[in-house]
């Protein structure tokens, strides 16, 4: 693990903590909204795991539950930054 740089590289996993009941929809599938920025905000809490680890993701997704309450941690959400890219384009 080191400084990240500004730049995100399209190969870079970004991690995203999944929480309910936020994240999923009334039949416990995950919505694709979990990974769209609030109405009120143009940003999405990620990790860039290539500068993390699995275990400070988790921690982080758990601390958030403490911090936050009324939320439950469910796991983590990985995707690769070009996948991002990708979709933002169409």
């Amino acid at each position: 693990m080191g400084q990240a740089p500004s730049e995100v590289a399209d190969g870079e996993t970004i991690v995203r903590v999944i929480l309910h009941p936020f994240h999923f929809d009334s039949k416990g599938r995950l919505k694709p909204q979990a990974f769209e920025s609030p109405r009120t905000k143009d940003e999405v809490s990620v990790i860039r795991l290539d500068f993390s680890d699995a275990t400070f993701c988790k921690r982080w997704g758990k601390h958030r539950v403490a911090v936050e309450g009324a939320k439950e941690y469910k796991g983590l959400a990985a995707f690769r930054a070009a996948s991002v890219r990708a979709i933002s384009h169409t």
